[in-house]
């Protein structure tokens, strides 16, 4: 990051914050030290807590056909495995990742469906906190950056809390549910999609183009959170909405008519 292009007006106190007090962390002032140390006394118990919890939300993801992947290192498959046996051989902590199916769309719609679990940053809280990192914390990354970094467009991070182990898991089956509707809409709709049609005049670029790149399309809409056919309803709208300027009819949008365009 460079700070000077972050603010050209005061660079040196936003890497002072950046730096100092997010990244280093600066001195505790006493209150907050005290509650740090009442908050260690009992953290045997709570982690005992927060592990059993997140086990048995591990097993739910596993069993969901809407998950792609899990990453825990308790998990056999995890490739920290055998290293996680050998340092945490009694727990392996309440925080871990999982790609979903459907990319950035269905972890959108996964995340703005859940109600206990708070959008968060943070990890080890007693609350449950969920985020998608590739949009938050690492949107400053690229494609290539990300993919060499593990964090692909559906994987989302948890961080599982104390609350009761019941609420959690019909909290995530209601986000995972509201997950696979999104793919399943997505796939029904690029099933049901049928080539463009021509248009007059500079929509016939607008067609071909679409033709022969219709990936690209698809993935653009998908991540601005639109179907290819309303977004292109939209574009020959207001292309025939130009010709009709050029050509000097009625714009029935503004009822009056606007003169014709010297070609």
């Amino acid at each position: 990051m460079v700070f000077a292009e972050e603010s050209t007006v005061a660079p040196f106190p936003l890497r002072a914050r950046r730096e100092g007090l997010r990244d280093f962390g600066a001195c505790l002032h006493p209150q907050a030290a005290w509650q740090l140390l009442q908050g260690i006394e009992t953290l045997p118990l709570r982690m005992d807590r927060h592990v059993a919890n997140t086990r048995k939300v591990i097993e739910l993801l596993l069993s969901s056909p809407t998950v792609e992947s899990v990453a825990y290192s308790e998990l056999p498959t995890h490739r920290d495995h055998a290293l996680a046996e050998r340092l945490l051989p009694r727990r392996a902590g309440a925080v871990f990742s999982f790609d979903l199916k459907g990319g950035v769309p269905a972890a959108r719609k996964f995340i703005e469906s859940l109600a206990l679990f708070s959008h968060l940053a943070n990890v080890g809280d007693a609350r449950s906190l969920v985020i998608h990192p590739a949009s938050t914390m690492h949107f400053r990354m690229d494609a290539a950056a990300l993919a060499a970094a593990g964090i692909g467009p559906g994987r989302i991070r948890l961080s599982i809390g104390l609350e009761d182990p019941d609420d959690l898991i019909d909290d995530l089956k209601r986000g995972l549910k509201t997950a696979r509707k999104a793919v399943e809409t997505a796939q029904d709709a690029g099933a049901a999609r049928v080539p463009a049609r021509r248009e007059p005049g500079h929509l016939n670029l607008l067609s071909d183009h679409v033709q022969r790149d219709r990936s690209s399309v698809v993935d653009a809409c998908s991540i601005g959170g639109a179907f290819e056919g309303g977004t292109l309803r939209a574009i020959q709208r207001q292309a025939r909405r130009h010709d009709q300027h050029a050509e000097g009819k009625p714009d029935r949008q503004f009822g009056q008519r606007v003169p014709a365009r010297r070609r």
